[in-house]
């Protein structure tokens, strides 16, 4: 069965962790190895393999949160064509009932996963 990570273009390394079937996994690497798009498209994969389901992306401080972890996390999502809405509510169109009342810091995918 494909994933849905398995057509993107990533290191061997990247591709090892993105593999992984055991419940828990780290990739520890040096600066520029690719880690924080080596957990966006973890993130994604995971928003993609259980609809309506709740995650968390965490950072050190929202500055580094917004600054460097949300945009690689946000340019996978379009690369791969994916709707989401943030810092507000789904579509009402996408017929999601969602979790929150405000929608601050909340990602919702289309299929109704929330992180």
């Amino acid at each position: 069965m494909a994933t849905a990570t398995e057509h993107i273009e990533a290191s061997e390394k990247q591709a090892e962790f993105l593999s992984l079937t055991e419940p828990h996994g780290l990739f520890c690497a040096g600066v520029g190895s690719g880690k924080t798009k080596t957990g966006a498209i973890w993130a994604m994969g995971k928003g993609i393999e259980f609809p309506r389901g709740l995650g968390l992306i965490a950072a050190n401080t929202y500055l580094q949160l917004h600054k460097s972890t949300l945009p690689p996390f946000f340019r996978t999502l379009r690369e791969q064509g994916i709707a989401f809405a943030f810092n507000k509510a789904p579509m009402k169109k996408w017929g999601i009932k969602t979790r929150y009342q405000d929608h601050k810091n909340v990602i919702t995918l289309r299929n109704g996963a929330q992180i």
